[in-house]
């Protein structure tokens, strides 16, 4: 079964995604990414970001 169109607020909430993906990867992510993969260790503090952010939940309509 293929997607349904995407409405406008749809788009804007995608948008909306994108943008503090974006934001958290720059201001916290990418200072540490050499030192992270270096190291080994997970960081569970940019993990937490993340979840503050709700980006772990999946913003699909119930009925997918």
């Amino acid at each position: 079964m293929l997607a349904p169109e995407r409405n406008a607020e749809a788009l804007e909430m995608e948008r909306m995604i994108l943008d503090t993906v974006r934001r958290i990867t720059a201001e916290k992510v990418a200072p540490r990414a050499a030192e992270i993969d270096a190291t080994g260790t997970y960081p569970k503090d940019i993990r937490d970001i993340f979840a503050e952010n709700e980006l772990f939940s999946v913003p699909f309509p119930e009925e997918y």
